[in-house]
Parts: structure tokens; sequence; C-alpha cells
């Protein structure tokens, strides 16, 4: 398990997760998404309309690969848009 911050703009703030880092980036989107917004949405929709990136670098992260093949480590940062 880890803990990681996710920054969404039209929020303007942080959101803490604590996940497991064998998820998939497209799971973790959706995970994310249903928390703050209270939808439920399919995987294509998730994929279609939301990216999430790395918040240093701005790198966008894969949907179909999981968290352990990025370096992240405890309160590692990113950014849903």
């Amino acid at each position: 398990m880890i803990y990681i911050q996710v920054y969404v703009p039209d929020k303007n703030r942080f959101f803490d997760y604590k996940v497991s880092r064998k998820i998939n980036i497209c799971n973790l989107k959706s995970l994310i998404v249903e928390s703050i917004y209270n939808v439920k949405c399919n995987d294509e929709f998730i994929k279609c309309n939301y990216t999430l990136m790395d918040f240093n670098c701005r790198k966008r992260l894969k949907d179909d690969v999981n968290l352990y093949n990025y370096p992240v480590y405890n309160g590692y940062k990113f950014l849903l848009i």
C-alpha cells in the first residue's frame, strides 16, 4: 500500500488516497473520479475524459499499466485533469 496525493484543479485542492501499487492507472482514475464527484463512470469514459499526470514533471501516466511501473513513493503527488 502507498499513500498518494492527487490535485484536482476544478476543486482547487489535494485529495489523499491510500492505494495498492498493483492498481491499474485506469482503475485509479476511476476511483478518484468516483470519490470526488460521486458518480460512477465506465472505463471508456474515464480514459477519454480524464488524464492522470505526475505533478512535478507533468508526464502523463499510461492507462494500461500499473502504479508499480512508475517510481512512486509515499506522499507522491499527481494531477488529475
